[in-house]
């Protein structure tokens, strides 16, 4: 299991995104993900019970995204982080971490 980090820039005009934003609200209702800045989202995600790795998950959301769209997906650090970032944001991946490790 990981937490990955996505990163995108949403640059075709004219492209219908409702399916990325579905797909990253709707696992934030799960508790799973949490947008982080403006475009950046945390996921811990499982799909079928199957953990989704950065291929799977790249496929996912680049299937959702315009051909001029830029994405970038790492892996978040379970430990040796440092930021400025809301509360909720750390508790959640300390929450994550604790699933994790």
């Amino acid at each position: 299991m990981a937490i990955y980090q996505i990163s995108y820039e949403l640059r075709t005009k004219d492209f219908d995104y409702s399916n990325l934003f579905d797909f990253l609200e709707t696992n934030q209702k799960e508790s799973e993900t949490i947008q982080v800045l403006d475009n950046v989202w945390w996921i811990y995600y499982r799909e079928s019970g199957m953990e989704l790795n950065k291929d799977n998950l790249l496929k996912k959301l680049t299937g959702f995204m315009g051909r001029e769209d830029i994405l970038f997906i790492n892996d978040v650090p379970t430990s040796n982080y440092a930021g400025r970032l809301p509360k909720r944001n750390w508790d959640w991946l300390l929450k994550h971490n604790q699933k994790y490790n």
